[in-house]
Parts: C-alpha cells; structure tokens; sequence
C-alpha cells in the first residue's frame, strides 16, 4: 500500500484512480427517494441526514448547504450501493479485521487519529464513515481481482469501473431530477436538466 498522503486522500474520497484500485412517481421519482438502483432506494433522509451530519461536524448550519455537498454525497451513496450489489453478486466478503488493519495503517498515514479526521472531514467523509470508505475500496480490490485475476491493478480497476457502469444500466439507476440526472457511464450525478430547479440544500428539516 502506498504511504503517500495524496494516496490515502484519493482512496477516502472513493475515487477510480489505476494506482490505488477505488472506486468514488416510480424509479427516481418515488416519494421520498433521492435514488433508486433496481429494487434498491437511497430515501431523501438518508441523504439528509448524511448531509447534516457533515455540516454539523464541519461547524456550519443548514443555511451553509449547497448543491454540490449534496450532489457528491450522493454521488458517493450511489457507488458505495452499486459496488455492494457487485460485491454481493461476485461473492465478495470483507471481514472486520481487514478493516481494522487499513484503519491503523490510515492512521499512521494521517500522522494521527485527529489529523485523519480532518482529512476526511476536507473529502466530505465523516469520521464514524472511514470504516464504510475502507470496506468500499477492499470490495473494489477483490471484485477486480474475480473478473480479472492476475493482473496489474489498473487493470482490476478499470473492470471493477466498467461492471459498476453496467450494473448501473442494467439496473436502470436514477436520481430525483431535483438532484441532476444519472451518468452511468462515468458513474457521477451530471447537472440538473434546465426545467428542474437545482437543489440549494436538501431539506434538513423532514425525515
């Protein structure tokens, strides 16, 4: 594993990159349901209160919220779900002891717990969430070693990047117009069309 700090903030903000193997009505428009992947929903509150958890530990207020906070926690729900469904589908298992050896190793990377903390907090990632982050990016590491095994990890992440993509047209993935429109392609949350108000905020106040 790389020691560098540009490695480590990479990973926690879930991005695809070659050297690190990571990831970042009905359907959408269910009541309530910012996404919707198959049968599977990410509700308006569980983004909400993603969103609030954030501003809260970042010291803003609802007030401070902006279309793009909510947009690229969004985005991130949205992957952390498809690389799950993959994962499920691969037989893919990452066990808590994985977790905590990546853990410690962030920590030692970061130069500290508290200095870990503030860097996730700069990739919008709350600190309670790092285990979530470290399962997403063992989950990535293995399905790419499943569909091509043996191989040079940009390779694996490039799989693991164009069965996400599929997986997301196969399951016909939306977002709440209000929120943008659904890039299965390049798995990202593109702009809001020109008829739809872009979001501010999401409304911290309702469940």
């Amino acid at each position: 594993m790389k020691s560098s700090r540009k490695y480590m903030t990479a990973v926690v903000a879930g991005a695809f990159a070659a050297s690190i193997i990571a990831l970042t009505g009905c359907g959408a428009n269910q009541a309530g349901a910012a996404a919707v992947l198959g049968d599977q929903r990410i509700s308006e509150s569980e983004l909400n209160e993603q969103v609030q958890a954030l501003l809260s530990a970042q010291g803003l207020t609802a007030q401070d919220s902006s279309a793009a906070l909510v947009t690229n926690t969004l985005d991130r729900m949205i992957t952390a779900n498809l690389v799950q469904q993959l994962a499920d589908r691969e037989g893919v298992v990452v066990g808590q002891g994985e977790i905590d050896v990546i853990r410690l190793q962030y920590v030692a990377q970061a130069g500290g717990q508290a200095e870990l903390e503030t860097l996730l907090l700069q990739q919008g990632v709350l600190a309670e969430d790092v285990d979530e982050i470290i399962k997403l990016n063992l989950q990535v590491s293995k399905i790419g070693e499943k569909l091509v095994p043996g191989v040079e990890a940009e390779v694996q992440g490039g799989a693991v990047f164009v069965a996400a993509s599929d997986l997301s047209i196969e399951l016909g993935t939306e977002v709440a117009p209000r929120f943008g429109t659904w890039d299965p392609e390049n798995l990202s949350i593109g702009p809001v069309a020109n008829n739809v108000s872009a979001p501010l905020g999401v409304d911290l106040g309702q469940g």
